[in-house]
Parts: structure tokens; sequence; C-alpha cells
């Protein structure tokens, strides 16, 4: 459960509203370490951040991870539109 929220967490709509959770709690000296909502928050964050950080690597890198990215969003699309679903944007 804990493994499908962080993925889940990743969506850039949830973008802001969890930086600005994280900055309150941090800026409020309200983060605790021991608390499984606040645990929870900063797993999350961690691997949205991991999730959109490709572009500060070196273009090298970015580039290649980028082309994974772009196949798979592809192999998505094909496989929903196989199965008469609607195509993700």
């Amino acid at each position: 459960n804990s493994i499908i929220s962080a993925i889940l967490s990743t969506d850039m709509k949830f973008h802001f509203s969890k930086m600005a959770q994280l900055k309150t709690k941090i800026s409020s000296n309200d983060f605790d370490k021991q608390n499984e909502e606040d645990k929870t928050l900063l797993r999350n964050l961690v691997l949205h951040l991991a999730d959109i950080g490709n572009p500060i690597r070196p273009f090298s890198i970015s580039k290649k991870w980028a082309e994974c990215v772009k196949e798979e969003f592809l192999a998505q699309g094909d496989k929903e539109k196989s199965m008469s679903l609607p195509i993700s944007p």
C-alpha cells in the first residue's frame, strides 16, 4: 500500500500542495520523524523529486532516460488503444 501511495504521489498535480505542506512543517518546526503521516509525506516527496530530477543530470544521461519514458508512454497508449480504453494524455 505504501509503495502504491508513493508512486501515485509522483503525479505533478500534487507537487505544489505537497511541497507547501512540507515547507510549512519544516518552517514551523512541526516535522516529527516518528509520525507516520510525516514519514509518508517525506517518503513520497523523495520519490517524487527523484522522478522529476532527470533534467538536472548530464544531457547524455537525461536524454537516455527521456527516451525510455517516451517509449513507455507510447507502449501504454498502444495497450490502452488495443483494449479500447481512452488513451492517457
